[in-house]
């Protein structure tokens, strides 16, 4: 089966979410359970004094695609983006989560598109 899998979740959680340790061991912790590809990754961490409030963004540049979550502590919320032009089982994404940063609530979107 050939296809693109693009996984969109915004998430409500309980801790973590400004710690830069956790926020890039959750990351690196996502390729490794979906089996993708790491080539490069960078990381910024947004100030208090930013426009939307204090915050962390990681982004992973995949082989196959891309990764990218940003975090905004104040509102306990993280955003995950995760595309790939293989396959992957975002069940092992939500546990994640849950034991990096507690959920207390998940919207996720799973967008497949398979080309034969």
């Amino acid at each position: 089966m050939k296809g693109q899998h693009h996984l969109l979740a915004d998430v409500q959680c309980r801790q973590d979410l400004d710690d830069l340790d956790n926020v890039l061991a959750f990351a690196e912790a996502v390729v490794a359970a979906t089996g993708l590809t790491s080539q490069k990754t960078v990381f910024q961490v947004f100030p208090n004094g930013s426009s939307f409030g204090p915050g962390i963004t990681v982004l992973h540049l995949l082989s196959e695609s891309h990764l990218a979550i940003h975090t905004a502590p104040n509102r306990s919320y993280l955003n995950l983006d995760l595309f790939s032009c293989r396959e992957f089982d975002p069940q092992a994404i939500w546990v994640l989560i849950g034991q990096h940063f507690g959920i207390t609530r998940l919207d996720r979107w799973d967008l497949l598109r398979r080309h034969e």
